[in-house]
């Protein structure tokens, strides 16, 4: 439905060839729309690059979500007695290294102390060597 108030636009719906000062009075009026509302395409490529990220993010977590759910839910009754035995055993696991890294960090730090300046020891010294002393050393 057109606005009866802007009267302008009716030529541009008739079979008539539209007469210059109309095509000028449309262009001049277009034009002003778009000076006065400009279109920045690359923020708009931006957000809808930003989106198409969020939606997959969003789309990835609720499938995640929806099919732990559906695990939970149909999960067989032994399917569960399995699921506790593996948490259990990882659990285990996590409790021993924390033990052996409790009673071994400092061994293991000093190793790897010790390791470090024997390989940049090492290092130097064949960086020191010339051409003629790698030769005689080699």
């Amino acid at each position: 439905m057109m606005h009866e108030g802007n009267d302008s636009w009716i030529p541009a719906f008739q079979d008539k060839p539209l007469a210059s000062g109309t095509l000028s009075d449309f262009h001049a009026q277009i034009m002003v729309k778009v000076l006065s509302d400009p279109v920045d395409f690359r923020a708009r490529t931006e957000l809808a690059r930003r989106r198409r990220w969020g939606l997959a993010f969003v789309g990835s977590w609720l499938g995640l979500g929806l099919s732990c759910l559906w695990v939970l839910i149909f999960m067989p009754q032994a399917g569960w007695g399995f699921l506790l035995g593996k948490i259990r055993f990882a659990v285990g696991l996590g409790i021993a290294a924390e033990s052996l890294w409790q009673e071994y960090s400092w061994h293991l730090t000093g190793l790897a102390v010790t390791a470090g300046f024997l390989v940049a020891g090492l290092k130097g010294r064949s960086s020191s060597l010339g051409p003629e002393d790698s030769r005689a050393a080699g």
